[in-house]
């Protein structure tokens, strides 16, 4: 007898979080992100002197810097009803030197970090949902990401997202065992 094999259906995620992109009076949660950074660091897949690096340049100066700076973008995911807080993102839009004419002007995700007891539940995405529609707001054309090689769930996470290797630019190469991907910015949502 044949066996009837069936596709499963996708299961549906339901995020229940609330996202904010911080501004310059959110300065006092600094010290928080930064810890929920450092945290997250420490599971993603990287060579010793790539965390290390890492973790060095993650500081709460240095994100006090980028809260001030008008091209970066930092975003919190917090529980809706405890109000803690459970990921964290930052994006930038920047001109990379040397890059082609397609990924001049690029919202760039920099790290997405979801705390590890909610991870899976689509929250990296609604941050990086908020970031891909204030660079929207700005007609930022493209907008890249870079991930280690180790790190599957990211970049399956990304895949999803319909973002794609970078293979047509003398820059956005591999290094560092990671590589770079990008898609076109999406539309503006409606209000």
């Amino acid at each position: 007898m044949k066996e009837n094999k069936t596709t499963p259906e996708p299961r549906e995620i339901e995020t229940n979080v609330k996202v904010a992109r911080l501004t310059e009076e959110d300065i006092d949660v600094l010290p928080e992100y930064v810890a929920l950074i450092r945290e997250g660091l420490l599971d993603i897949p990287q060579s010793p002197e790539a965390l290390a690096q890492d973790l060095e340049r993650n500081t709460v100066e240095t994100y006090t810097e980028r809260l001030h700076n008008k091209d970066y973008f930092l975003y919190t995911a917090r529980d809706p009803q405890s109000d803690e807080l459970i990921g964290v993102s930052y994006g930038v839009i920047r001109s990379k030197e040397g890059v082609s004419e397609k990924y001049k002007l690029a919202g760039h995700f920099g790290l997405t970090i979801v705390r590890a007891d909610r991870r899976g539940s689509r929250i990296g995405g609604e941050l990086k949902d908020a970031f891909e529609q204030d660079c929207a707001r700005r007609d930022v054309p493209v907008m890249t990401t870079f991930v280690y090689d180790a790190n599957l769930s990211s970049i399956a996470m990304n895949k999803r997202r319909g973002m794609q290797e970078v293979l047509d630019d003398p820059v956005l190469v591999p290094q560092d065992g990671g590589r770079y991907y990008a898609k076109p910015t999406p539309t503006l949502r409606p209000s």
